[in-house]
């Protein structure tokens, strides 16, 4: 299609009122003239017929021309260009595009928008600061851009929502110096310091505390913690005050805290805050994990198709194997440079360590300052300033650490990218990416897929380090084999070809080869062998004509499956000469365990060193299963990889072959409880997946401790009498049970189904004894105003008692917690329905507290049985309250809450401390009531940074009409300091009652009263 130019277009557009208009004036001249010359009224009616119809066609082909003209340059040009340029602005997509294809100048325009919306695709616009004046911020020194405290609170929401940054800081410099307040020229000093120190901060703003002794600090778009970090602790030493005080001047130094959004969302900022002050450090970063942010956030603008588009980028990383490390490395240069392209960077490198030299080294490297080289300083400078991500980004020169600015002038770099490659503690590499003509901004997003990209080339190199680990420890072994009468080969059992051969086993089948079928390689038979151990799992015996230096001799060999302890398809046989048919007693190779002679002689050197423990037998009940369906060798297999397991989490090598059926564990030093606890961890391991089959593969087990000496005076006695016991005892098999001979004790080895028999027992036939009261007192008068029900579940085998929050979670996950919710509520009922009149009423006892946990809250009828407890016992207003720790209230809690809601029991956040909800947060949930754990009261009497940290918690929450409790109150000090604070405070302690009895909660509470 041809196009037109602007120009050739317009003249065109007015060519056609322009012939009009021609054609009148030539009509009117010829007619005017034949008119002035004949006098005929015919020429006079023509002339004014053509003047008028051609007038009319010149109106009507003006009016299309006008609209013509406003639809292409109005509509077309500006309104379009508007458009379009107010969503750059927004940073949104869907461009318009112009309308008319037809002229040459749109079509141009189209193609550029084209372009723009490829691009705008795949990136984000970035802006640090926000338009002040269209949210209404009013400067109190627009100089340094200060602003008043109330002010900046107010509009911390719009300032986040305005601008687009990541990170945004909220810091405060603060004094603790009690009633005191800073001088205007201690504040002026301050604010200067600050304002300088941040200046590299577009959108920074700073208001002082209505305490007078604090700065607020609004930092948006903070590249890294890193250099905040450093900001302020180049400062805080020149930032000292003096104060007069009754024993002589003090200095102060200025202590820092600061919390950042996303991590704490936006309404938990100022909480967040005051916790991070609370914790009285020079320099405190609260940065709780809070990214999954409430819908009542606002969040960053989110371009999905960048993710997309990085994750194109880095799919090639996928397929890196870590072992062809030659191939690798173009695909790893390839992803690299094209990070680079997409973030803009012109300057690329990556190092890694040499483990002979310790130095690092240039993997590649590319760009214009390519050619200067890595020093090993740099790399260790850029390691010192990772923040916890392992990475460190400056999107400005002046974002830069101190650290390392003078590499990074070296290399002529604005901007950049830091990440470090580590293996555990030990740093492999490092790479970084910069720019050197100017600032390198990227998005939230981006951000985190160059962390992807960093853990995966860590995966890549740590991989490809230990294939090559692997391929030297291989080489050491072949050479160990060499010297002995063992070979090896690998088999893939679904091929049956050989994957490796040791190099000493040609001696005994010259023939063998990588990649041929193991049964023609080794026998020359064209099946597989007809006792093969992988197909049987049994030992092949058999003759073989091995070459023995310069003849050949005939050697009896065994071919087992002993090495074989992975779940693999790669099968590792070994192949053992053997002499004259003998084997050493003191080692069982098939199981990898010591003999019982070996046991022998390992208990009687504990017999001469005096040692008391136990001898450990462990019954496998159903061993003949896994030989019948794995045959011996992966009979063997299983208990061989059990034992190896066994090993490693007991941390022992005495682990011994006490007959073909049983193994023994020798246990020097231990007692009775420690005994239980081994073999509940042995259990658990006996129950994880040792064959690879769908088959019966969980061990059944029978345990067997024998305590020693006790009056044994040797081992060979000891051991007489183990050996009757074993034959002889009177014990069940096949059950998991353990058998303690001595105690006439049996339980289960499973601590869980030990745990649910407690539960079923204790809250089925005796529940009201697992229960005790800990009296709660109202601070101004030391009286009894309530008690928290507590349970006291006894482990009756190990003298303790079991975790509360564990028995719950038990029974939650085996349909018991009904069990222990309605031992619990209907204890409440019985002790309201005895004394609720005669005692509670009276004495104005108003308060029975439940302490819940997670499992507590599964209870779904949870809500029903408190209600129907209220109306029944006709218990008054908040008489019951469920205390919920401040752990478990996430961002989901208003769903489980539910089981609370309309029941008329209050609601008590336990054990807060601000780390991980804000008061604000509680309130909203419908908790009217905090309790401080033990923590923040221990050390108040004598330590004021302690009390002021809760004196602080008791005013924010009394600010938000909230009731505070405490436990923990240990002395009489401690109890006064809480009283002048608030005298309409809860405390539970020792000060006042240790946990008692129903009956004893009863007579103290009449008795003092």
């Amino acid at each position: 299609m041809r196009k037109r130019t602007i120009k050739s277009s317009f003249a065109l557009s007015l060519s056609i009122p322009a012939f009009v208009l021609a054609l009148m004036l030539l009509f009117t001249v010829l007619f005017g003239l034949l008119y002035a010359s004949s006098a005929e009224q015919g020429f006079l009616i023509a002339l004014i017929t053509l003047d008028v119809s051609l007038g009319l066609v010149f109106v009507g082909s003006l009016f299309y021309v006008t609209r013509y003209v406003h639809k292409v340059y109005y509509d077309g040009f500006y309104r379009v260009s508007k458009a379009n340029m107010a969503r750059l602005e927004r940073g949104e997509e869907g461009f318009e595009y112009y309308p008319s294809e037809r002229i040459a100048e749109m079509a141009d325009l189209n193609d550029l928008v084209r372009r723009i919306s490829e691009k705008w695709a795949v990136s984000v616009l970035y802006t640090k600061e926000a338009d002040l004046d269209a949210i209404g911020i009013h400067f109190l020194d627009e100089g340094t851009r200060l602003l008043g405290e109330k002010e900046l609170r107010e509009h911390i929401p719009n300032l986040i929502q305005a601008s687009q940054a990541f990170t945004v800081g909220l810091l405060d410099l603060h004094y603790e110096i009690g009633q005191e307040k800073l001088t205007i020229e201690e504040k002026k000093r301050l604010l200067a310091t600050a304002n300088e120190a941040f200046a590299f901060i577009p959108g920074r703003l700073f208001a002082f505390g209505e305490d007078e002794k604090s700065l607020l600090c609004y930092l948006p778009g903070i590249d890294s913690m890193r250099i905040i970090y450093e900001k302020v602790q180049g400062f805080t030493s020149d930032l000292s005050v003096s104060k007069r005080m009754a024993d002589g001047m003090v200095f102060y130094p200025i202590k820092a805290a600061m919390v950042c959004y996303p991590h704490s969302s936006i309404g938990d900022m100022e909480d967040d805050l005051a916790y991070a002050k609370r914790q009285s450090a020079p320099i405190t970063f609260f940065l709780p994990d809070r990214k999954k942010k409430s819908s009542s956030d606002l969040t960053i603008v989110d371009h999905q198709s960048s993710v997309a588009f990085f994750n194109k980028i880095l799919l090639p990383l996928r397929h890196l194997s870590g072992v062809h490390r030659d191939e690798d490395k173009k695909t790893l240069q390839t992803v690299f440079d094209a990070v680079a392209s997409f973030i803009g960077a012109d300057f690329k490198f990556m190092a890694l360590l040499d483990d002979t030299s310790g130095r690092f080294y240039p993997y590649f490297e590319t760009g214009k300052k390519s050619q200067k080289p890595v020093s090993n300083e740099l790399i260790e400078s850029l390691i010192g300033i990772l923040d916890e991500d392992d990475s460190f980004y400056f999107s400005t020169r002046e974002s830069c650490s101190s650290a390392i600015a003078r590499y990074v002038d070296g290399f002529g770099l604005r901007s950049g990218f830091i990440y470090a490659l580590y293996d555990g503690n030990k740093c492999i590499g490092a790479f970084v990416y910069g720019r050197s003509d100017g600032d390198m901004v990227f998005d939230s997003y981006t951000k985190e897929a160059l962390i992807r990209m960093g853990e995966a080339f860590t995966d890549y190199f740590f991989l490809a380090d230990k294939e090559e680990r692997a391929r030297t420890f291989q080489r050491q072994s072949e050479h160990i084999l060499g010297l002995s009468q063992y070979s090896v080969y690998k088999v893939d059992d679904s091929s049956m070809k050989l994957t490796y051969v040791s190099p000493n086993l040609r001696a005994l089948f010259p023939n063998a080869e990588v990649g041929q079928p193991c049964h023609k390689a080794l026998y020359g038979l064209e099946r597989m062998c007809p006792h093969c151990p992988i197909k049987e799992y049994s030992k092949m015996n058999g003759d073989v004509q091995a070459k023995m230096g310069s003849r050949a001799r005939n050697v009896e060999i065994e071919t087992s499956l002993t090495l074989n302890d992975a779940k693999t398809h790669e099968r590792a046989l070994l192949v053992e000469r053997i002499h004259n048919g003998e084997r050493s007693d003191a080692y069982d190779r098939n199981w990898l365990s010591y003999s019982f002679a070996t046991l022998v002689g390992q208990l009687e050197n504990a017999y001469l060193i005096h040692s008391r423990g136990y001898l450990l037998l462990i019954c496998l009940d159903n061993l003949e299963n896994f030989i019948t369906l794995q045959g011996s060798e992966g009979a063997c297999f299983g208990v061989r990889c059990f034992i190896q397991e066994i090993k490693k989490a007991l941390d022992t090598h005495d682990v011994y072959a006490y007959n073909p059926a049983c193994i023994a564990i020798l246990l020097p030093r231990i007692g009775h409880v420690e005994m239980i606890d081994i073999c509940e961890k042995i259990y658990d391991l006996s129950k994880k997946k040792f064959f690879d089959t769908d088959k019966e593969d969980s061990f059944r087990l029978t345990y067997l401790p024998l305590g020693y000496p006790r009056g044994y005076t040797s081992a060979g006695d000891f051991l007489a009498h183990v050996e009757e016991f074993y034959r002889n005892g009177d014990f069940k098999r096949g059950e998991d049970f353990i058998f303690f001979h001595d105690h006439s004790i049996s339980r289960s080895a499973s601590k869980r189904a030990h745990m649910l028999a407690v539960i079923d027992e204790v809250f089925g036939t005796r529940a009201a004894s697992c229960v005790y009261l800990q009296p709660i007192v109202l601070a101004s008068d030391k009286k009894i105003f309530g008690a928290e029900v507590l349970l006291r579940v006894e482990d009756t085998q190990r003298h303790n008692f079991f975790r509360a929050d564990e028995i719950s979670r038990i029974a939650e996950e085996n349909d018991r917690i009904s069990l222990i919710t309605e031992s619990r509520l209907n204890f409440v009922g019985e002790l309201y329905k005895e004394h609720g009149t005669s005692v509670f009423a009276i004495n104005n006892f108003r308060r029975i507290s439940i302490n819940v946990d997670a499992a507590f809250l599964k209870d779904t009828e949870l809500s029903k049985k408190v209600s129907a407890l209220y109306t029944e016992q006709h218990l008054g207003k908040d008489f019951l309250s469920f205390e919920v720790p401040e752990d478990l209230i996430g961002e989901d809690f208003e769903a489980e809450g539910n089981a609370f809601a309309g029941s008329g029991a209050l609601l008590v956040c336990d054990r807060y401390t601000g780390r991980y909800v804000s008061l604000a947060k509680l309130k909203r949930y419908g908790f009217r009531e905090v309790k401080l754990p033990r923590e923040l009261v221990n050390g108040i009497d004598v330590d004021a940074k302690k009390l002021a940290e809760l004196t602080d918690i008791v005013n924010t929450a009394k600010s938000l009409e909230m009731k505070v409790s405490v436990v923990g109150v240990e002395n009489e000090a401690q109890y006064l300091a809480l009283k002048n604070l608030d005298e309409t405070m809860l405390m539970q302690g020792y000060y006042f009652y240790k946990p008692v009895s129903r009956a004893d909660l009863i007579t103290a509470v009449v008795s003092h009263h």
